[in-house]
C-alpha cells in the first residue's frame, strides 16, 4: 500500500512538471460559448467552401475540453469528491467497453468520436469540482453564461425562422438532420446555432429554468430573456421538450426555497406573454398561421393512435430490442449522430437511426453497458438530491440542478441528451452537487482556511 501511494505521488509530481497548469475559471465560460455557437460557424464555413461531412470545426468543442482533462491528470483526483469519482469511473468504464466493441467491429474512427462525445463533457464537472467555489457561486458564474448564450441563440432562432439564412438552408438540405422541417421561412423547425431542433430545444429548456432562478437579480432583463427563449422553444416544435420543461418547472418549484417568489414571477411573465401573442396574432398573419401550426402540433399529444411519430418510435423500439438480443455487449459507440458518418456501414444488424437516447445506448453498449449508463444518470440525480437535503444554504442552486437533470432524463427518451452540449449541462449540474457544502463542512473549511 505504501509503495503504491509513493508511486502515485511520484506520478503526480511528474505530471506537475510536464503538464501546464489547469485553465482558469473564465476558460469554463469560453468552453460554454464554443459549444453554443460552433455549429453556426461550421455552417457558415460550409456555405463558403462547400459542405463536408466532417468539417474541422466539428471537433473544436471536444478539443476545448482537453485542457480540463489534462488539469486532472496534473493534480490527481484527490480534490474530486468520492461520489463524483464513482460516477466518473462508472461512466468511463461503460464507454471504454463500448469503444473496445467499436474497435473490434472495425469502426475505430466513429467509435473514437462517439467516445469523446460522451466522455469529454465529464471533464467539465471534474475540473469545476476542483475549483475553490461553492455551488451558489459556480451556478452564478456558469449559469449566467448559459442564460446569456441561450438569449443570443434564441434571438438568432427567431431570425432564422423568419428569414432562413442561406447557410442554414444549405445545412438543412445537406446535413442529413431528421425532422427539421422544410427549408423555407416559417416552415422549418428552429434549430438556431446548434445541430438540430431537439438539441437546441433541450438547451433552451434548461436555460429557461436557470433564467427563472435569476429573476430576482434583474427582473426586467431576465424576464425578457425568458419570453424570448419561450418563443424560440415553441418554434422548435419539440413536444417532448415542451412537456419536459413543464415537469422541470414543477420540480424546481417543489425543491426551491424561493418557490413563492418564482411562481409569482412566472405567472406575471406568462400573463404578459399571452397578451403579446394575442396582439401579434391579430395584427400579423404570419404569426397567426405559425400559432395555428404549433397548436396543431400540440394537439397530436392527445391522439397517439394517429401520430406517425409514435408509430415510427414503436418500430425503432422493436428494431433496437432485436439488435440488443443479438449483441448483448452492444454494437459499439459511434453508431448514431455525427459519428455515424464515420462508420464503415458493414453491419447489417445495426439500426441506422433511433429517436430515443435510451434505446440508442442499449444498442451501442449492450445490456451491461446500458445498466451502467442508467446507474450514472439516476445515481447523479440521487446524489444531487442528497446534497440538497444537507446543504441548506445552497438549496436554490441544487434545486435548479435537480430540475435540469429531470429534464435531461425525460428527454433521453426522445434523443441523446447526455452527450455533447447537453452532456456539458448534465455534468455541470453534477459538479454543483459536488461543490455544495453542508454547514459542518463549510465551517471546517473556513476554520482550516
Amino acid at each position: 500500500m505504501a509503495r503504491a501511494r509513493a508511486t502515485r505521488e511520484r506520478a503526480i509530481s511528474n505530471a506537475h512538471q510536464i503538464l501546464p497548469a489547469g485553465p482558469p475559471l473564465w476558460y469554463g465560460v469560453v468552453v460554454l460559448v464554443i459549444w453554443a455557437f460552433y455549429m453556426l460557424v461550421r455552417r457558415m464555413l460550409d456555405f463558403v467552401v462547400g459542405y463536408q461531412d466532417l468539417n474541422p470545426v466539428t471537433i473544436l468543442p471536444l478539443l476545448a475540453m482537453v485542457p480540463m482533462f489534462l488539469s486532472l491528470l496534473r493534480t490527481g483526483f484527490d480534490r474530486v469528491s468520492m461520489p463524483l469519482r464513482v460516477l466518473a469511473w462508472t461512466w468511463l468504464g461503460v464507454f471504454v467497453l463500448g469503444f473496445v466493441v467499436a474497435i473490434a467491429s472495425g469502426d475505430a474512427l466513429s467509435g473514437a468520436f462517439g467516445f469523446g462525445d460522451f466522455l469529454l463533457p465529464m471533464a467539465f464537472a471534474l475540473w469545476l469540482s476542483t475549483q475553490n467555489l461553492d455551488s451558489e457561486r459556480a451556478s452564478g458564474i456558469f449559469g449566467t453564461a448559459i442564460v446569456w448564450c441561450a438569449a443570443v441563440a434564441s434571438a438568432y432562432a427567431l431570425f432564422q425562422f423568419a428569414f432562413l439564412p442561406p447557410w442554414d438552408s444549405a445545412w438543412m438540405l445537406n446535413g442529413g438532420a431528421n425532422g427539421i422541417g422544410i427549408a423555407k421561412p416559417y416552415e422549418l423547425r428552429a434549430f438556431s446555432t446548434l445541430t438540430a431542433p431537439s438539441t437546441y430545444a433541450a438547451f433552451t429548456a434548461c436555460a429557461m429554468l436557470i433564467t427563472l432562478g435569476r429573476l430576482k437579480s434583474n427582473p426586467i432583463v431576465y424576464a425578457a430573456f425568458f419570453v424570448l427563449d419561450g418563443v424560440a422553444l415553441a418554434l422548435t416544435s419539440e413536444r417532448s421538450c415542451w412537456l419536459a420543461f413543464v415537469v422541470g418547472v414543477i420540480v424546481y418549484l417543489c425543491f426551491s426555497p424561493n418557490r413563492l417568489r418564482i411562481a409569482a414571477g412566472l405567472g406575471l411573465i406568462l400573463l404578459i406573454s399571452a397578451a403579446i401573442v394575442s396582439v401579434a396574432a391579430g395584427s400579423m398573419p404570419k404569426v397567426d398561421s405559425t400559432i395555428v401550426n404549433l397548436s396543431t402540433r400540440l394537439s397530436t399529444l392527445g391522439d397517439p393512435a394517429n401520430d406517425q411519430s409514435v408509430r415510427d418510435r414503436q418500430q425503432q423500439t422493436d428494431d433496437a430490442l432485436e439488435a440488443s438480443r443479438e449483441r448483448p455487449f452492444g454494437l459499439g459507440v459511434g453508431l448514431f449522430g455525427v459519428a455515424h458518418r464515420l462508420r464503415n456501414d458493414n453491419d447489417v444488424a445495426a439500426p441506422t437511426w433511433i429517436d430515443n437516447g435510451y434505446l440508442a445506448r442499449l444498442v451501442e453498449l449492450g445490456w451491461f453497458g446500458f445498466a451502467g449508463y442508467l446507474a450514472v444518470t439516476l445515481g447523479a440525480l440521487a446524489y444531487t438530491i442528497s446534497r440538497w437535503r444537507r446543504c441548506l444554504e445552497q438549496r436554490d442552486a441544487l434545486a435548479l440542478a435537480i430540475a435540469v437533470q429531470f429534464i435531461l432524463i425525460i428527454l433521453d427518451g426522445s434523443h441523446d441528451h447526455h452527450s455533447a452540449f447537453p452532456g456539458i449541462i448534465f455534468w455541470f449540474t453534477v459538479a454543483l452537487a459536488a461543490l455544495a457544502k453542508p454547514p459542518e463542512e463549510a465551517a471546517t473549511l473556513k476554520a482550516a482556511g
